[in-house]
């Protein structure tokens, strides 16, 4: 079994990673072996990503949706009318996306924090570098399937959604695509109602 982190173990060298695969630049890609312990900074993250997974959002999606929420709530503030239905619907949402069952976009980064890029170091946590990966691993998912991608050996152990048959598997991935789309445009139509209730304000006072 794999040991967690540890401050005072040795650093992980290169020569100890194991071989996982090759991007579609020719990019290798390596594990840190089980009876290794994950370095601390890669720990943090993990443990973070499983955190917002539990959450069924990124830190981008609740962030977008507090700012509405905000924005709303200064509206209730200065008593305009109609406006709790929508910070009710903001809470609905976040309420809503604790039940979602597999989001992509924690997935790709999941395996972005645990597989080392030929090219980096296993001790540091990159974000820049860990965004190329996660780019790298859709254009892999988009040559070949989310569910081949995914059968990984810590992804297996770690979800219980990789026992799934391709095709109930397949589902949920367009479900959570779907999702994550639905998402996007709420709150692209909620700031845009924002941002008019602003500009009709400033107008009136003028």
């Amino acid at each position: 079994m794999r040991r967690i982190f540890s401050r005072s173990k040795p650093k992980i060298q290169a020569s100890e990673l194991e071989f996982a695969f090759k991007d579609l630049d020719g990019l290798k890609y390596y594990r840190i072996p089980a009876q290794l312990a994950l370095p601390i900074e890669r720990f943090g993250k993990l443990q973070e990503n499983l955190m917002w997974q539990s959450a069924g959002m990124t830190a981008q999606e609740l962030t977008a949706l507090i700012e509405v929420g905000e924005g709303e709530m200064e509206n209730l503030v200065q008593g305009k009318k109609g406006k709790l239905s929508v910070v009710g619907a903001v809470f609905q949402e976040m309420k809503m996306r604790s039940q979602l069952v597999l989001h992509t976009e924690l997935l790709y980064n999941y395996v972005g924090i645990l597989y080392i890029r030929e090219d980096e170091d296993p001790q540091v946590f990159s974000q820049a570098i860990q965004d190329e990966k996660v780019e790298a691993f859709k254009k892999m998912v988009g040559e070949g399937s989310s569910y081949e991608f995914f059968q990984i050996p810590e992804l297996r152990r770690a979800n219980e959604l990789l026992s799934l048959l391709q095709q109930e598997w397949e589902e949920l991935w367009t479900a959570s695509v779907r999702e994550q789309h639905r998402l996007k445009k709420m709150i692209e139509y909620l700031r845009s109602e924002l941002k008019f209730a602003s500009t009709k304000k400033t107008s009136e006072v003028s």
